[in-house]
């Protein structure tokens, strides 16, 4: 064969290898994007196999790593690398290395003692404790306390809620946040952190209120989130898209969970984008856990999941409607306006705020807002 000849099919044979490497690359990086990273996700599960889906393996699983972090961090601060049901490497905080393990421990305790085993959840940092111990205010007649558990964000406001309101179920989980702005980088990276937590939560097996301080409770919600145990998801409704998810007020079956890994998923993929910019910066789109929640659950046909009327659970938007004096929801959402203060101001406004100026409780306030159910 002609030296010109063997040149020719040498190099035909570098081109075609080159073009496989390249269709098999392009397959592989398909397959990671449709399948979150190679990860065959299963369905949602029908109701015969619902009880089933926190396995036993999986459980294990968080706790053998639960046990490895421990071990390997001695105590220190340490970076925390938390999997989830599909054994991916979703969200890392410096932190305590058995804060995670502290903060399951303790929504188990809640969940023996709590009305209907519902834990309610929330997070709260130092820029939120004027609102929270309003709430506190609020609904300390409700008989909800026991079900509540509080996950500081900060010693400050562990110490702060341990010496003022001791009944109080808290837990510590050390995040570098301060006042929080919607749509901004730091804001979506804590969005991302309590559905992590949401996660943890439901692979316990225990059922979820995840619920925000900057509200006023007419009444307890419970004895009605008790006849709704049989969906996997009740959520509130923002006011001005029908049918669409409120992130601020959602009950959580531990059957949700897929629903909520593919959650954290998206959003951390997402945040990675915006990784080396400011926690204070404007994100250019809106994208956070409720906006994934929304498109995550509407795409899941096995789900059973109820969107609760407006007059059960309103958000800011009722503050602005002509008919708001005579309309009373179960719960309201402080939302729409952006600030602390502003809420504060609004809630004042309205008499919808339940401390004092000495920062003791405004009973007859409490008493003549809110229903005892």
């Amino acid at each position: 064969m002609k030296t010109g000849t063997r040149y020719c099919l040498f190099v035909g044979g570098m081109i075609i290898s080159v073009l496989i490497c390249g269709i098999n690359l392009m397959k592989k990086w398909n397959m990671d994007d449709d399948t979150e990273q190679g990860e065959t996700l299963p369905a949602i599960p029908n109701a015969t196999e619902r009880r089933d889906i926190v396995s036993v393996s999986i459980k294990r699983r968080q706790e053998n790593e639960l046990d490895e972090i421990s071990k390997n961090a001695g105590g220190r601060k340490s970076w925390i690398v938390t999997s989830t049901v599909f054994n991916k490497t979703y969200i890392k905080e410096t932190t305590r290395p058995s804060a995670l393990g502290e903060v399951i421990e303790h929504a188990k305790m809640v969940a023996k003692e709590a009305r209907g085993g519902i834990v309610a959840v929330t997070m709260v940092n130092e820029a939120y404790l004027e609102l929270t111990y309003s709430w506190l205010c609020n609904t300390a007649n409700m008989s909800v306390h026991d079900n509540v558990l509080i996950i500081a964000t900060d010693e400050t406001t562990l110490q702060r809620l341990q010496k003022d309101w001791p009944r109080i179920n808290t837990v510590l989980y050390s995040i570098n946040n301060s006042e929080l702005s919607y749509n901004e980088v730091g804001y979506v990276r804590y969005m991302l952190i309590r559905t992590r937590f949401l996660v943890a939560l439901l692979i316990s097996k225990i059922q979820v209120l995840l619920f925000e301080v900057d509200a006023i409770w007419f009444s307890s919600p419970l004895p009605l989130l008790q006849t709704l145990v049989h969906y996997d998801l009740v959520a509130a409704q923002i006011s001005t898209r029908n049918h669409t998810i409120a992130g601020g007020f959602l009950f959580l079956q531990p059957s949700a969970i897929q629903v909520l890994n593919r959650v954290v998923y998206r959003l951390q993929k997402f945040m990675k984008i915006f990784s080396n910019i400011g926690v204070n910066k404007q994100l250019p789109v809106v994208v956070n856990d409720q906006t994934i929640l929304q498109e995550v659950v509407v795409s899941q046909p096995n789900l059973k999941y109820k969107l609760l009327d407006f007059d059960i659970i309103a958000d800011g938007q009722w503050y602005t409607r002509t008919n708001a004096l005579n309309a009373t929801p179960i719960v309201l959402n402080n939302n729409w306006i952006i600030g602390n203060r502003a809420k504060i101001a609004r809630a004042k406004k309205f008499g919808h705020w339940f401390q004092d100026e000495s920062g003791s409780c405004d009973w007859i306030r409490v008493r003549k807002i809110t229903k005892i159910v």
